[in-house]
């Protein structure tokens, strides 16, 4: 753990807090997290080695995207290697998945990118509701409207599906895009 904060953060300030003492953090050129200080891992079990995946000056590159607010806030965007480009804009699925959960009877989200003819890849979004709360996708589409801008409102909102083969603590986003892939194809 690097950061953190007291209680529940203020929603006009969401965050992972700050920094922890014995720690250090900055954000790269590119928006990538890099975190040192004594309380980091030596590296990776390798058999009888270590990997040691630091760059010259101690920095590790954790894979998350964030940035620090002028107080010290950290704000994680989203992960790496789940970053796509859509129409030229940058998009972090977890950002929509934040926005969707937020809304009324939805329990859980997944958003993944299908390719797109015209902006080379769109975000699309598997939803799942409480049972008193059923799907209605042009309710949750007007919603993220209002705090999403138009290019990460997903191209369409699927359910949930409940017959993917899931292994380990989080879904697959290979999984869910390959369903999606077949959703949009017509199967």
């Amino acid at each position: 753990m690097t950061c953190t904060t007291r209680g529940t953060p203020p929603p006009e300030r969401p965050s992972s807090g700050q920094l922890l003492h014995y720690r250090q953090l900055k954000i790269a050129d590119d928006g990538e997290i890099l975190v040192r200080g004594e309380t980091l891992f030596r590296g990776y079990a390798r058999g009888d080695d270590t990997e040691r995946p630091f760059d010259a000056d101690g920095w590790f590159a954790t894979g998350d995207m964030g940035d620090l607010d002028d107080q010290g806030y950290l704000r994680v965007s989203g992960r790496r290697d789940n970053l796509f480009i859509s129409g030229g804009e940058n998009i972090h699925p977890e950002e929509i998945e934040q926005a969707l959960a937020a809304a009324a009877g939805v329990e859980r989200v997944m958003v993944v990118p299908i390719p797109d003819a015209e902006f080379g890849a769109r975000p699309v979004a598997f939803v799942a509701t409480t049972q008193d709360a059923p799907l209605k996708t042009e309710t949750i589409l007007k919603g993220l409207a209002s705090i999403l801008p138009r290019f990460k409102l997903p191209a369409a909102i699927y359910a949930w599906p409940e017959d993917l083969q899931q292994t380990g603590l989080k879904p697959s986003r290979v999984l869910f895009q390959e369903r999606a892939l077949s959703l949009q194809a017509g199967g």
